[in-house]
């Protein structure tokens, strides 16, 4: 099957804003190009990112890490930077796919990738094609969400944005009306409100570059996924932890579960016992105990359940043992 596309050179980022304003959705900015190939609905005309001037570059300045919207998967798992200041984005990176696909993936696109759902993906009636309903509910939901399910039941899939929300990035957003700046978690749509959309871009509007404060050794953080098979598969559960030793107690605690509900779930009675309160390794597991209160897994997906507390334990404890201080 032929694919007619269009390529457009505007003379900067400022004028591919206002023509892929004008356009709709007919248009759209190409980076990698992962995404567009596996999409049945493709648009019409692609701007390249090579023709928006600077947008691939990673910086540290006066402790605040900025990073190109097209940055590849690949340059941010080279980089010693993002090693170095940003060790949970460097571990999500180094397992999306392969060398192949990081060479290629940027930024920007894994933050904005459509779910995997394969009812979704192979032209289903759903929720996210267009018609009411989503047969993940009741037909083969084993990568199905177990938390915030329905209307839709697709699952949240970007280990970066998991990692972005945990480092409380921004997002500086170009419009034909001149930048923006929004945090991760007003770039996702609310999935009750608006099922059939994962972002709130509007046409014309890009994401630039992603900002973050670094990493050191009081404010520490961990990424971990587990899929089926390492390569190509994406997770079945993942979780990105960041956070503070102030003063001796746990502080700006941060937990992201990711691949389990529709958009990526915070398990908030976690959160709340473990702030403020004093170092100690044995609140760990009551910690991770309490992220799956509220579960409500679907017919085949109840092993998510186990898998996200083993799973939340695990990171608790990485991310303890990176802090320069703890009490044991």
């Amino acid at each position: 099957m032929t694919w007619p596309i269009t390529l457009e050179r505007p003379k900067d980022l400022a004028a591919a804003t206002r023509r892929l304003a004008a356009l709709g959705g007919k248009g759209a900015v190409l980076g990698g190009g992962l995404e567009l190939l596996d999409m049945r609905n493709r648009p019409e005309i692609l701007i390249p990112t090579r023709f928006l001037g600077p947008m691939s570059y990673i910086e540290v300045r006066s402790a605040e890490v900025r990073i190109g919207a097209a940055t590849t998967l690949g340059e941010l798992v080279d980089s010693s930077s993002i090693r170095h200041y940003a060790w949970p984005l460097w571990e999500a990176a180094r397992l999306v796919g392969s060398p192949q696909i990081r060479a290629q993936a940027t930024l920007a696109g894994n933050l904005l990738q459509r779910p995997r759902c394969w009812y979704f993906r192979n032209g289903f009636p759903c929720l996210k094609n267009g018609v009411e309903g989503c047969p993940a509910e009741t037909g083969d939901n084993r990568h199905h969400a177990i938390f915030d399910g329905g209307p839709t039941y697709s699952v949240y899939h970007s280990d970066i944005g998991l990692v972005l929300h945990a480092l409380q990035a921004t997002l500086a957003i170009a419009t034909p009306e001149g930048d923006k700046v929004i945090s991760m978690f007003d770039l996702y749509a609310d999935p009750k409100k608006d099922p059939a959309r994962e972002h709130v871009l509007k046409p014309g509007e890009i994401i630039r570059e992603i900002r973050f404060r670094q990493l050191d050794n009081r404010w520490v953080g961990t990424f971990l996924k587990v899929r089926d098979r390492r390569g190509f598969d994406f997770a079945l559960a993942s979780v990105a932890v960041t956070y503070n030793n102030y003063y001796g107690k746990f502080s700006s605690v941060r937990i992201l579960l990711g691949a389990v509900a529709p958009r990526a779930y915070v398990p908030q009675k976690s959160i709340d016992f473990l702030q403020n309160r004093k170092l100690n390794r044995s609140l760990l597991a009551p910690a991770a105990d309490l992220s799956i209160e509220g579960a409500q897994p679907l017919a085949h997906n109840a092993y998510k359940v186990h898998l996200v507390r083993n799973l939340v334990m695990r990171a608790l404890e990485k991310t303890y043992d990176r802090l320069s201080w703890k009490p044991d």
